[in-house]
C-alpha cells in the first residue's frame, strides 16, 4: 500500500479490500484522507481491532514517520493529535516489534530536532526496555545522548534514575548536575543518583 508507484498502491488497496475488509477502511482513510479528525478515528478503529490489526504496522510506521517529518504543531510546538495517535497505535499494536523499536530509535536520535517527538520516543523506548537488562543496554545510548538537548535533559535524568544500577556510568554527569543552577535539575539529579547508587 505504501509505494511510490500509483499502480502498485492501487493493486495493494484492491487486494487489501478483498483480503482484510476490516483493515481496508481505516487504512484507506489514513492513507488517502487529509482530514485529521477522520484519520484519528481511523487509528482508533485499528486499535479497537487489537492484535488482528498487527498486519497494518508497516503502514502505521510509515504514517508516523511521515507525520513526524511535518514537524511540531504550529500553535503548541508539541506533537499534533495525529502524531500522538499514530505513536499510540504503533506502541499498542507492536510494542515488541523490531521495526517499532527501530522507528522509535530513529525519532529519538540526536540528529532529530523535533524535541516533543524525541521525548515521546525516548519515553516509549524506556517503557519497552523496562526491567530487561539487554533492552536497557540497547536503549541506554539514546537516552545518554539526548542529555545534550536541554529540552530532553529532565526526562533523561528521570529515565536514567529508573534504570538504576544499569546507568552507573552516568553517575559523574548526574553528580555534576546536582550542582546545576536549575533547582529542578538539581532535584531530579539527586533522586537519580540515589536510585543508581542504592545497595
Amino acid at each position: 500500500v505504501v509505494s511510490p508507484s500509483r499502480t502498485v498502491s492501487v493493486a495493494a488497496f484492491e487486494a487489501l479490500e478483498k483480503a482484510r475488509p476490516d483493515l481496508y477502511k481505516p487504512i484507506s482513510t489514513l492513507m488517502l484522507d487529509s482530514d485529521a479528525e477522520k484519520r484519528s478515528h481511523a487509528l482508533d478503529d485499528l486499535l479497537h481491532l487489537g492484535g488482528t490489526a498487527a498486519p497494518s504496522l508497516p503502514i502505521l510506521h510509515a504514517i508516523f514517520l511521515a507525520e513526524i517529518k511535518r514537524g511540531p504543531d504550529s500553535t503548541t510546538q508539541g506533537m499534533t493529535a495525529i502524531q500522538k495517535a499514530s505513536l499510540a497505535a504503533i506502541r499498542k499494536l507492536g510494542p515488541d516489534d523490531p521495526e517499532t523499536v527501530k522507528v522509535l530509535k530513529t525519532v529519538a536520535a540526536p540528529e532529530h530536532r523535533f524535541t516533543a517527538a524525541r521525548r515521546e520516543a525516548l519515553s516509549a523506548l524506556a517503557a519497552w526496555a523496562e526491567a530487561d537488562a539487554k533492552r536497557r543496554k540497547e536503549v541506554y545510548p539514546a537516552i545518554k545522548s539526548a542529555m545534550a538537548d536541554n529540552a530532553c535533559l529532565p526526562l533523561c535524568i528521570e529515565l536514567l534514575g529508573e534504570f538504576g544500577t544499569d546507568a552507573r556510568d552516568a553517575l559523574p554527569v548526574l553528580k555534576k548536575l546536582k550542582l546545576s543552577n536549575d533547582a529542578n535539575l538539581r532535584k531530579l539529579s539527586a533522586e537519580a543518583v540515589a536510585k543508581i547508587e542504592k545497595p
